[in-house]
Parts: C-alpha cells; structure tokens; sequence
C-alpha cells in the first residue's frame, strides 16, 4: 500500500472494478487510465512504462493473477483516496512537484540497479568509482536488485543507493554512458530516505527463515508496526506524500488488526506466553471487555478439548 503512492500503473483505459468493502458489501470503484505522453521526458516515460509492466507481469503469472491483479489495484485505490482526503482534511497535502517526485523515485533507482546488473560498461564504470570512494562505510559495494516477485525488495534497492549516494551521483554525472533518465534530484535523494524510514519497520514480515515472527509474536509486531506507522503519519520531518502513504498503510494495518480476533490461536499464543500473558494485552491498551472475551474464549476452548472424561465404563 505504502509504495502504491510511488508506482505508475500501466496505461489502459478507465473501467469499472467490483471489490468487497466487507463480507456483506460489494462497492464498484472506476480506475483511471494513464494519459499517454503526460510525461515530457520521452526516456523517462518509457522507464516507468517499463517498471510498471514488470510489476504487473510478475502478479499476472500466479492463477487468476490478473483478476486478483484487478481487484487489488481497485482496493489500492480506494484507499489512496481516503488517506489522501483524511490527510489533506489535517492539513497534509501532496503537491504535484512532490507527487511526480515520488511516482519518479522508484522506477529511476530500480532502473539504475538494473543497469548496472545487466550492463557490462555500467557495471564496469560503477565498481571503478566505488572502489575509489575510500568514504564508504560497511560491505556494501553496489546496488540491490528488486526483484518484483519478492515483497520489500524495493527497500533494499533504495537503501543500498543511499548508501553508495555519491558513487551514484558520480556515475550519473558520465555522459557516455547516457544515463540521465536515470538522475535523481536532491529533493528525490530526500525523499528516498523518507521512504526508507517509513519502510523499515514493515521488514520484519518479509523476512523467511528464523528471522519471520513466532505466532505469539505476530500480533506485537503488528501493533509495533502500528505504532511506526503512526509516528511517521504524524511527523513533520519527512516529506508529506510518505506521511500520506503511511497513513495509506495504517488503514490497511488496522483491517488486519480487526480480524485478527477471528483466528484464535495469535491471542491464545499471548496468554500462553510465560512472558507475555495476559498483562500484555493490558499493557497495550486492550479494554477490560475485550481481555475479558480472552480469558473467557480460551478457558472455554481448554475445556472443549481437555474436559474430564467420565469415569464411567462403557
């Protein structure tokens, strides 16, 4: 949801999606379509024309793919709107330098990377300026690649070119190699630093392995990322479309937190934590009915399995 405000879509033409608001409610929502030449920069239209079919080539390979496809974009955009309303109503609004910034961001640095991966004199010419920058800190020595089927990878894409950020300006600034749809302005360098605080805190769900939460886990994370969230809505230092996009983020967030009650086995995980318990649903503003449902929910399901049995024989 949250990169949603910096991704174009495809261009095609205005139609007419179904999604369910609920379990009860269909609401049809109308998808613009993208004008086409709305971009002066013939390079760069091409660029996010590119990134954009990528990214939706990629979800239409899974079944049903494309209506899925359809249905979330939908979603997205209903969203968009009311975080775009509840915002501008507190007086965060998004300019269209700001807008056009951020629908930029994205497919120049994820285009770069790929540049850099797919050729040899780019390659070349960067790994020759990294290795001369003697003020790098760490390992990192050159940039991640998305990889649209695998989520959060655009995180790693931008936090690896903030961190080469003057080998990138460096190797933007070669001629021959004509990269210019591909530059970034200072207000876009500040702006992926934004977007990279924003999107760290969401990290913890795209990690596999031993790295993904435990199931007594899930529900404090989802409340730390909530609060992350919240903090960047409400912060003044970072540009305003990530303060609208976290918002975006938190709406969609908070669904999730509602049904969460429906699938017994994250609060059960709590309780039964030894570190945890009870106390922690208190300690992170549960009302007295809602840890009172809790207790009464999981005494009830203990005795549904572990009831004692009649002593009785058969």
């Amino acid at each position: 949801m949250i990169l949603s405000f910096f991704s174009k879509q495809v261009k095609r033409k205005k139609r007419t999606v179904k999604i369910a608001v609920s379990s009860t409610r269909v609401e049809e929502v109308v998808l613009d379509g993208t004008p086409a030449g709305a971009d002066a920069d013939a390079d760069l239209d091409l660029l996010l024309d590119e990134d954009a079919a990528e990214a939706e080539a990629i979800r239409n390979q899974v079944p049903d793919g494309a209506a899925r496809n359809e249905h979330d974009t939908a979603v997205v955009s209903k969203i968009r709107v009311e975080a775009i309303k509840v915002m501008a109503d507190r007086g965060v609004v998004v300019s269209a330098k700001e807008s056009k910034d951020a629908l930029q961001l994205i497919p120049r640095v994820c285009g770069l990377a790929r540049k850099i991966h797919d050729s040899s004199p780019v390659a070349s010419a960067f790994a020759t300026i990294v290795d001369q920058d003697t003020t790098i800190v760490g390992q990192t020595r050159t940039l991640a690649r998305r990889c649209a089927s695998r989520w959060n990878t655009e995180y790693d894409t931008i936090d690896t070119a903030l961190i080469l950020e003057q080998p990138v300006r460096t190797l933007l600034k070669d001629k021959d190699l004509n990269l210019k749809a591909f530059k970034l302005t200072d207000d876009q360098w500040n702006l992926a630093a934004d977007l990279r605080d924003v999107l760290e805190p969401t990290l913890r769900f795209s990690k596999g392995g031993k790295a993904r939460p435990l199931i007594s886990e899930v529900i404090p994370a989802l409340e730390s990322l909530r609060r992350a969230l919240d903090n960047a809505v409400k912060s003044t230092e970072i540009a305003n479309i990530c303060r609208v996009a976290a918002y975006g983020g938190l709406l969609v967030l908070n669904k999730y937190l509602d049904i969460v009650p429906h699938c017994e086995a994250y609060e059960f995980a709590i309780v039964l934590s030894p570190n945890l318990k009870l106390d922690w649903f208190k300690q992170n503003g549960r009302s007295s009915t809602q840890i009172q449902r809790i207790r009464e929910t999981i005494v009830a399901r203990f005795d549904e399995l572990f009831k004692t049995r009649s002593s009785a024989q058969p």
